[in-house]
């Protein structure tokens, strides 16, 4: 988005003959079912934000289809129109190059992985904190719960689920490079600690661990990493790999802090003593139905619009900039209609998204496009209704108070 336009245009895509808005596209069954068609069809659909428009390509992850830009071509959009600068409010998977996630033929997700690949706008490949982010995505974790209450083993499965369809092009499925530990069980622990320590230990290159963060304590040389579901086995952090987690998180994650729920994706491998090396770490905060979040302000929204029974997603930022903004929530109205997203003004702890954040609303708020606001548990301008299905029951819950 240019910083100097005065609103956020609507932009309009044509495929084919027809011509229809990008958030119709994105934010609707019927605009998905275009972009599906387009997708198989190889179809170029081009942005209309000049004339003759400007190609981008259809692409799909898991069951959901965008559209995003042919490399080197953002300078040939419009300077006020929202390609130009990869402006996406509801998702960060745009921040990846062509080529970076390809989908097979057989609908698995090719993903081209770099652990260290840093956040950039055209990135050549996803980093440890963007393969993370696929799998929440792939996993639907990012969406708001069916249950108020989420255990690890619906977690577990879920998560499972999406690495079978997940495809590292140097090492091959995720799934058989990734142990998800099942459950805690004091009378079965031994032998589950000792088959999944074996797991571990057993590979040429670095295996992945993914689990619901216990503690973080530190130590003499970095921190000893305890994941709930493996309490007794040692994963240790060196200071290198801890500072290089704290600076790729802008200034939301301090090791330091880390009293509240968050899954963990982790590279390890044996050491020659006990335990096992964590050579690269990503820590993603969550409430507890595992939605991602960033901040207590966070947390407090998404539970408001749970209580509310509305229906959300939870935009992820996979290797974004810390400069460009997402929304914070994208609020789900109808099958109809396209998402509103939602922005939580208090500070995340990162200096540059919180401006960004504000300077998107303030755009957004001075136009036509619907959004939403809190700050300071308030909402601007004022906290979505309850859904159709739970309104009658709050009705009778206030006549009996």
């Amino acid at each position: 988005m240019s910083r100097n336009s005065p609103a956020l245009p609507l932009q309009r895509i044509a495929i084919g003959t027809q011509s229809h808005t990008l958030t119709w596209l994105t934010g609707t069954q019927a605009g998905q079912k275009v972009l599906a068609e387009a997708h198989r069809s190889s179809q170029r659909p081009r942005c209309l934000c000049v004339a003759g428009g400007v190609e981008m390509y259809p692409a799909q992850r898991g069951r959901t289809f965008y559209l995003a830009r042919m490399p080197g071509s953002g300078m040939l959009h419009d300077v006020a129109c929202p390609s130009v600068d990869d402006v996406n409010l509801f998702s960060g998977i745009g921040t990846y190059a062509s080529g970076t996630l390809l989908v097979l033929p057989d609908g698995r997700l090719q993903v081209r992985f770099d652990a260290a690949a840093p956040r950039q706008i055209e990135a050549l490949a996803a980093s440890l904190d963007g393969l993370l982010d696929l799998l929440l995505d792939t996993a639907d974790l990012n969406a708001s719960p069916m249950s108020a209450t989420l255990g690890w083993e619906s977690v577990r499965t879920a998560l499972a689920n999406a690495a079978l369809s997940l495809v590292l092009n140097a090492s091959g499925p995720l799934s058989a490079l990734m142990l998800l530990p099942a459950s805690f069980n004091k009378d079965d622990h031994e032998r589950q600690r000792q088959e999944q320590e074996d797991y571990l230990s057993t590979a040429a290159v670095p295996r992945f661990v993914c689990a619901p963060l216990r503690e973080i304590r530190p130590t003499k040389f970095g921190y000893q990493l305890i994941l709930k579901h493996l309490p007794r086995t040692m994963f240790w952090i060196s200071r290198a790999v801890a500072s290089a987690l704290e600076a790729g998180s802008g200034g939301t994650q301090s090791l330091k802090t880390t009293d509240y729920p968050a899954l963990v994706l982790a590279q390890v491998q044996r050491t020659r003593g006990d335990g096992f090396t964590v050579t690269s770490l990503a820590l993603r905060r969550t409430d507890r139905r595992f939605v991602p979040c960033l901040s207590d302000a966070d947390v407090a929204a998404a539970d408001e619009l749970t209580q509310l029974g509305r229906q959300y997603l939870r935009p992820l930022r996979f290797d974004l900039p810390w400069d460009v903004s997402l929304c914070d929530y994208a609020l789900i109205n109808s099958s109809a209609d396209a998402p509103t997203p939602i922005f939580i003004l208090d500070s995340c702890g990162c200096a540059p998204l919180d401006k960004a954040k504000h300077e998107v609303y303030r755009v957004l708020a001075s136009g036509s496009t619907g959004s939403l606001a809190v700050r300071d548990g308030n909402w601007t301008p004022q906290a979505p209704s309850p859904s159709p299905s739970i309104s009658s029951i709050l009705t009778k819950k206030d006549a009996m108070t």
